[in-house]
């Protein structure tokens, strides 16, 4: 069952109008045996007087159960994983429970962070009034484009079955 964690009124207040609005915020789910998440990530910043929402982009997650060849595994290391996922595995934790979870993020330059739209609108505004020589429409970084809730909910799932084909393998 998918959760809202943050209402519609505050994805527009913070984030701007997009795709993000209507979706859900939270998904635990099983996915071929594996245990899975997707969340959406919103984290309070700024002084009290303005505070800012950064985020609205999504994160998810699979669970490699214990005596898995993964389990525990360092993701940074040489010998890490081979794991094809979007912008690749950024998350790899054993938590006090002895759950040990992977995931990606859908925060990447070439990504688009809901709560950068209007921070990128302004340093864009502001370097074409210095330099009008800049053609921002080939710049990853001024057109990235929203990973939806379906890509992420798909990118989970192929997550998770890598998982289950990997433990297999052992």
């Amino acid at each position: 069952m998918t959760e809202i964690i943050v209402n519609s009124e505050n994805k527009r207040l913070w984030w701007g109008e997009g795709q993000w609005v209507d979706e859900p915020d939270v998904l635990e789910f099983v996915h071929n045996d594996i245990f899975c998440k997707i969340i959406r990530v919103a984290a309070l910043d700024g002084p009290q007087e303005k505070v800012y929402i950064f985020g609205g982009h999504l994160c998810g997650y699979v669970c490699i159960p214990f005596g898995h060849q993964d389990y525990n595994k360092d993701i940074f290391s040489r010998d890490s994983y081979e794991y094809e996922v979007h912008g690749g595995l950024t998350m790899g934790e054993l938590y006090d429970d002895g759950k040990f979870w992977i995931g990606f993020d859908c925060g990447h330059s070439g990504d688009l962070v809901p709560s950068m739209i209007d921070i990128k609108k302004f340093i864009k505004k502001n370097i074409m009034k210095k330099n009008h020589a800049i053609d921002f429409s080939k710049v990853a970084h001024f057109n990235p484009t929203y990973k939806t809730w379906d890509y992420v909910l798909e990118q989970v799932k192929h997550l998770a079955d890598q998982v289950k084909e990997r433990n297999q393998d052992t």
